[in-house]
């Protein structure tokens, strides 16, 4: 903050160039004026001026300075400053109006320019359209107005469509007829035979180890306890299909069972490998397709209506997206005819789905002792 004293010093001189802008601009109001009276006085003829010598006396040359000139007052010194001030706005105007102008004109023949261009290359590509008419009338057999060339396209096009059509008719007659020779030899080879099921029992299900000693005690019962971190889709494939073998060379599974993790919607069988409907389609997901088509090549053919691939520990069909996840793995398994469930544990199905792998007094042992941490303490125990 400045003191008392320079404030008073910037007032001052403030006012001071006031002043002296009022004298300047009233100097110049008089030179124009005295000007102004030159050039009319020069067309008139000399006139006398009459000088009061009581009202104004003369000055110390003989001269009578308030009769000759007079100096402006404030008003006509406001007057002239406002109309400076408002030639110049207009000139300042006018310019802006003159660079507008120019800026509109010069876009104007930029766009003329330019569509003139697009014109032109609009007529060019016109007559090389018509050119090439031309030359496909000439090179032509028939008048263009002939309509056989073009329904003999029509024709061979619908032919091709027909022939597509029949092809893949034959075709599938073909892959059921196959079906239908595999259905009749396996009917044969397993004369006598109690078809084989197959479990899965994931490490990652709770006293995965009592599960599996809750299965049925028979020959047909096989049951594929895996590793949940460490064994991929391709060793379960060699599991299966070397214990389908030792129980009898060539037959297939009746049905499956996949005791393992998994939700509404996905499945969970091996580490890092979650089953959902969009990973399933991807094209980095060709081990999981390859999984389910081999183990629907693996099913039995002899009764379609009984083939069932089981999955519990989990409820899958929770979501739409489960039955659409089952309906996927069913196409991909086919000529396969396959069926996908996951039925609840305390429904009907769900208790005759256990009573077909697992004995029950066992299985609800095992319910039991799922959560407990009773090996745990043992081993403790015995440690100590």
């Amino acid at each position: 903050m400045g003191s008392s004293a320079s404030k008073k010093r910037r007032s001052s001189m403030v006012a001071v160039s006031a002043v002296n802008a009022f004298n300047q601009a009233g100097k110049r109001h008089n030179e124009k004026n005295d000007a102004n009276e030159c050039n009319q006085d020069a067309g008139r003829p000399p006139t006398t001026v009459t000088i009061d010598a009581a009202t104004n006396p003369p000055g110390e040359n003989g001269t009578f300075p308030s009769a000759l000139k007079k100096r402006p007052s404030e008003k006509d010194a406001a007057v002239m400053i406002q109309r400076v001030y408002r030639g110049h706005q207009e000139r300042q105007q006018r310019k802006k109006e003159n660079e507008m102008a120019i800026v509109i004109q010069r876009r104007y023949r930029r766009h003329i320019s330019t569509s003139e261009d697009k014109n032109q290359t609009k007529e060019a590509d016109k007559t090389k359209v018509l050119e090439d008419r031309r030359e496909k009338r000439k090179d032509r057999d028939r008048a263009w107005r002939d309509k056989t060339v073009a329904t003999k396209k029509n024709n061979d096009a619908q032919i091709s469509e027909q022939v597509q059509q029949e092809l893949h008719g034959f075709q599938d007659e073909i892959v059921q007829l196959k079906w239908q020779a595999d259905q009749q030899v396996e009917q044969n080879f397993m004369i006598g035979t109690a078809p084989p099921r197959v479990v899965f029992i994931s490490s990652k299900i709770g006293k995965s180890e009592l599960l599996a000693d809750a299965a049925h005690d028979q020959p047909n019962i096989m049951v594929i306890p895996y590793n949940f971190e460490r064994d991929t889709f391709e060793e379960l494939i060699d599991n299966m299909r070397s214990k389908l073998n030792a129980y009898k060379h060539g037959c297939r599974a009746q049905s499956v069972c996949f005791y393992c993790q998994g939700g509404p919607g996905f499945l969970y069988i091996v580490k890092g490998k979650v089953l959902t409907v969009v990973k399933i389609k991807k094209p980095s997901e060709k081990d999981q397709r390859k999984f389910w088509v081999s183990i629907g090549d693996m099913m039995s053919k002899v009764d379609p209506e009984t083939t069932v691939i089981h999955v519990m520990g989990c409820h899958v069909l929770g979501k739409e997206n489960g039955q659409e996840l089952f309906d996927h793995i069913s196409t991909m398994m086919k000529p396969n005819i396959v069926q996908l469930k996951s039925p609840l544990e305390l429904s009907e199905e769900g208790k005759a789905t256990i009573d077909l792998y697992f004995d029950n007094e066992k299985y609800k042992e095992w319910k039991l002792q799922r959560y407990t941490k009773t090996d745990s303490l043992i081993n403790k125990y015995k440690e100590s």
